[in-house]
């Protein structure tokens, strides 16, 4: 189990639970790599800004590395 919307919310925005819990399952099951999904993520919300890159990159991370 993961705190994922605690973890959402303490990044200051409930919208990146999803990340969170990729992060978690990236980790949990290795079917993917780190390095992808960050990639993916780049290529995805660039378009978007580089400050919802780095919100998602953050939230992705704070799930990877959740014990």
């Amino acid at each position: 189990e993961i705190p994922a919307n605690d973890i959402a919310k303490g990044l200051g925005n409930e919208r990146v639970v999803n990340m969170v819990m990729l992060g978690f399952f990236v980790r949990k099951t290795g079917l993917v790599s780190r390095d992808g999904v960050e990639r993916a993520l780049e290529d995805v919300f660039s378009p978007k800004g580089k400050a919802i890159v780095t919100l998602n990159k953050k939230a992705f991370m704070e799930g990877h590395n959740y014990d």
